[in-house]
């Protein structure tokens, strides 16, 4: 997957600014990760090739170009909360290192490798990360239009509406449920991690 950038549109006529409660909604109102202006659907792939839930290769940092979705073993709530937290840590470094290396403050599971649905933000400071793992969006409000844009390639871009805030249910690295809410940049990095995935995924997170 890819480490994206998100870029509000500025002056842009026709941007939504009402809240919208159905969190279902966030994830039919995406104009377009799934290709703009596109007809035929993006394939789908695993995110590792033996369809494994951890790559091997530590170094792994892959740029999503918007070109595929991703279908994965390991999106059920029986699964993850099964999974093992030394795998959660390692995934968690492997990004860290990720955001690092693409000066993002947004880095998605499958861009290192993870086959479990998790959105890794960075937290205050620019100190640490925070895994959000197996979202499931409780509520959203306030969605505006975006361009998501790769950090080494702004032309490979998509344009979005995503919401500016939403509650949101997952696990935590020590694979507690918590509720919290989320703004901006952290906001839509959660989204972008639903959308990149396929509904068959996706729905499990329900």
């Amino acid at each position: 997957m890819s480490v994206v950038r998100i870029n509000p549109f500025n002056n842009m006529p026709g941007v939504a600014t009402t809240a919208t409660t159905t969190a279902g909604l966030l994830l039919t109102t995406l104009l377009t990760l799934q290709g703009e202006n596109d007809d035929q659907p993006l394939p789908v792939v695993t995110v590792n090739a033996d369809g494994g839930i951890l790559g091997d290769d530590d170094e792994t940092c892959s740029v999503f170009a918007f070109d595929i979705l991703f279908d994965s073993d390991f999106c059920s709530a029986f699964v993850t909360s099964r999974t093992s937290r030394s795998i959660f840590s390692i995934a968690q470094t492997r990004a860290m290192n990720c955001m690092a290396s693409a000066e993002t403050e947004c880095v998605l599971s499958p861009e290192v490798g993870f086959a479990v649905p998790v959105a890794y933000i960075s937290m205050r400071g620019g100190v640490g990360v925070q895994s959000i793992i197996a979202p499931k969006v409780l509520n959203a409000f306030d969605p505006v239009m975006l361009r998501v844009s790769s950090p080494i390639d702004p032309l490979t871009s998509r344009r979005a509406e995503l919401n500016s805030t939403i509650d949101v249910e997952y696990l935590n690295i020590q694979k507690s449920i918590e509720r919290a809410t989320f703004s901006g940049h952290d906001a839509f990095c959660i989204q972008l991690l639903l959308n990149v995935f396929s509904r068959d995924c996706v729905n499990l997170l329900k």
